[in-house]
């Protein structure tokens, strides 16, 4: 019987060895249990941080959530 999930890796290893696909992440999430508007309000939040940083900002920070948020949105087909 085939089972066939998808789910969204933010940061994953992927090992593949005799047809068994093993996955190791320290997060993985449904796109369908993906929130869209608190993605967009990430995302937007993370755009404004980086077009007007302050020496408080965490810019690392602020693009990485960035990413994630764009990835959310790209996922469910929003962006």
């Amino acid at each position: 019987m085939e089972h066939l999930v998808n789910l969204l890796y933010l940061v994953a290893f992927c090992e593949i060895e005799h047809n068994k696909v093993s996955i190791v992440t320290p997060d993985c999430q449904d796109p369908e249990s993906i929130d869209v508007e608190r993605a967009q309000r990430a995302k937007e939040r993370a755009e404004g941080r980086l077009a007007n940083p302050t020496p408080d900002i965490d810019v690392e920070r602020a693009e990485a959530a960035l990413q994630r948020a764009l990835l959310r949105l790209h996922v469910t087909k929003q962006l």
